[in-house]
C-alpha cells in the first residue's frame, strides 16, 4: 500500500516483466533472424596505475584469467588525472568476478564495477 499525494492510500500492483527468449538453434530453418547475438560482456573501470601503463600492457596482464573484449585508456580530464593511467575494460560476462579476484592487481590500483548514468556518454568517459 502507499499513498498518494491527497493521503489516500492505494494498493501498488507490481507487473510481472515481460517473457523474452532467444533464440539458440543454429540449425538450417526457413525462418532466419537478421541480428546475431553480441557476446554478454562486463565493463570494469581500473585506474590509478602508472602514467605510462598503455592497454596493450593492462591486456597482457590479463590475458591468462580473464576474457578481455575491449581496453581503452581513458583521457584526463582535469590535471590531477594525468600522474595515473585509468582505463574502460570490457571483459566476457563469465569473467565479471574473476576481475575481482586476487589476480595480481598491484598495490594502490583501483578496480571497480564501471557505474553507467543516464546521460550520453562519449568517447573518452570514465
Amino acid at each position: 500500500m502507499t499513498r498518494d499525494g491527497a493521503g489516500n492510500w492505494t494498493e501498488v500492483v507490481r507487473k510481472k516483466p515481460p517473457r523474452k527468449i532467444t533464440g539458440q538453434c543454429n540449425t538450417e530453418q526457413k525462418i532466419k533472424a537478421a541480428a546475431k547475438e553480441e557476446p554478454k560482456a562486463w565493463h570494469v573501470f581500473v585506474g590509478r596505475l602508472d602514467a605510462d601503463t598503455t592497454e596493450s600492457d593492462l591486456e597482457e596482464f590479463l590475458e591468462s584469467d580473464v576474457t578481455v573484449i575491449s581496453c581503452r585508456k581513458l583521457l584526463p580530464r582535469v590535471k590531477w588525472q594525468e600522474k595515473y593511467a585509468a582505463f574502460r575494460l570490457s571483459v566476457a560476462y563469465n569473467c565479471r568476478n574473476t576481475i575481482f579476484e586476487d589476480i595480481g592487481w598491484p598495490l594502490g590500483a583501483d578496480v571497480r564495477d564501471w557505474v553507467f548514468t543516464g546521460r550520453k556518454h562519449d568517447e573518452n568517459d570514465g
